[in-house]
């Protein structure tokens, strides 16, 4: 019998309490992007904009159709239209949500006083909009933002958003790339899709994405963050753990910030089908929606792969210590509810571990196990360890963890 395909997480974060975004500032994304079709999209129709997001996606996606994918592809007004109004939304949640889980790790950093923030490859700046859904409204100081990218059309459209959208920030956006980013250290380094459409179709993916990944390192503070999102694709996603191991071997300085609890090389590259992602319902703006109705996708989820990596911050592997006895995983898998048992995969300190527990187990201590869904962080105190597998008890406590 086909079963049914169960919802993910609707919650906002796997590490941010109930209510925790309530605390950030408002988008209202129908209406920002009604106003941008007006003022500068050229007020396509929405045929048009249909067809131009299907080409694109498959263009984001398919191998062969990624290595046409023209650098200035966001030059076309249709194109930059199709593009702010259904993949910036859902990048800038993404952001948002990482930059949520990352000031559980370092409660600080969203209210930092002059807080420094470098864009690489703003495109219509949906990162620079994910920082201000996730910096809390009552947040001292001021922002300076910094957006590069080649199409010089592109960042003319993320400044106006971005004075929509948070009009007390210093934003600045010039064209060029990577190596022309120069100036003072920075708080926040932002690296979203780009290892997706430069770096797949080098002969050396691996080698080139790490030596991208390094000099976006140089122009971080040491107590700063580099943020790299990429979407949630098997090739991509192993990609990023394939840099991460790159570089976490090579510069014993460097410091995994999240998603990890741990340094260690990840355990998803020894299995050939796992990717670690995540995989968050959200509200999509209703333009989004109408395009999903015409073009048969389903944008109703956000999935990603992200990688966070800093030389002094703090970590999520060092928010989620516990006391003696207790263990902190990601459950890096969707939750399985099989005939008589739960299982859900865990990455944590000691590796991959499939966690299960039997449904005549469920008690006020491991209750909580039954509701984890992909991406939640969680701690277990006690269990059964074996090698790579773990048996939950009645009197197994499952804590799933907010700040």
């Amino acid at each position: 019998m086909r079963r049914r395909r169960r919802a993910p997480n609707s919650r906002n974060s796997g590490f941010l309490p109930p209510g925790r975004m309530l605390a950030c500032r408002l988008m209202d994304w129908n209406d920002l992007l009604a106003r941008y079709r007006s003022e500068r999209g050229g007020r396509p129709k929405r045929e048009a904009l249909a067809e131009e997001i299907a080409r694109l996606s498959t263009r984001f996606t398919h191998p062969h159709e990624r290595a046409r994918l023209p650098s200035g592809y966001l030059d076309s007004r249709l194109t930059r239209a199709a593009y702010a109004s259904y993949f910036a939304p859902a990048n800038a949640e993404k952001v948002a949500r990482v930059l949520g889980e990352l000031a559980a790790a370092d409660p600080g950093l969203l209210r930092r006083p002059a807080l420094r923030v470098l864009d690489l490859g703003c495109g219509t700046g949906a990162a620079g909009l994910g920082l201000a859904r996730a910096r809390p409204a009552d947040a001292p100081g001021r922002v300076t933002y910094e957006g590069i990218d080649i199409s010089r059309p592109a960042l003319d459209d993320a400044a106006w958003f971005l004075a929509e959208a948070a009009p007390d920030w210093d934003v600045r956006v010039r064209t060029g790339d990577l190596d022309s980013a120069g100036g003072p250290p920075r708080d926040l380094v932002l690296l979203i899709d780009t290892l997706n459409e430069t770096t797949l179709a080098q002969r050396d993916p691996a080698g080139a994405g790490a030596a991208m990944v390094r000099r976006a390192l140089d122009r971080v503070a040491p107590d700063g963050y580099l943020i790299v999102v990429e979407p949630a694709l098997r090739t991509v996603t192993r990609l990023l753990h394939a840099i991460r191991d790159r570089l976490a071997a090579s510069d014993p300085g460097l410091r995994v910030a999240a998603p990890c609890l741990h340094a260690r090389p990840c355990p998803a590259l020894a299995r050939e089908d796992a990717w670690c992602h995540e995989e968050r319902s959200w509200d999509r703006p209703s333009i989004a929606a109408d395009i999903d109705r015409r073009i048969g996708h389903d944008k109703r989820w956000l999935k990603y792969a992200w990688l966070v990596l800093t030389r002094a911050g703090r970590t999520l592997g060092e928010a989620m210590e516990s006391p003696a006895g207790a263990t902190g995983w990601r459950a890096v898998t969707n939750r399985h509810d099989v005939k008589g048992k739960t299982r859900i995969a865990g990455c944590g300190a000691a590796g991959w571990c499939d966690l299960e527990c039997l449904t005549r187990h469920k008690t006020d201590a491991t209750r909580a196990f039954f509701a984890l869904e992909r991406g939640d962080l969680f701690t277990v105190t006690g269990g059964s360890p074996g090698t790579g597998h773990r048996r939950l008890g009645p009197d197994d406590r499952v804590t799933r963890r907010t700040p």
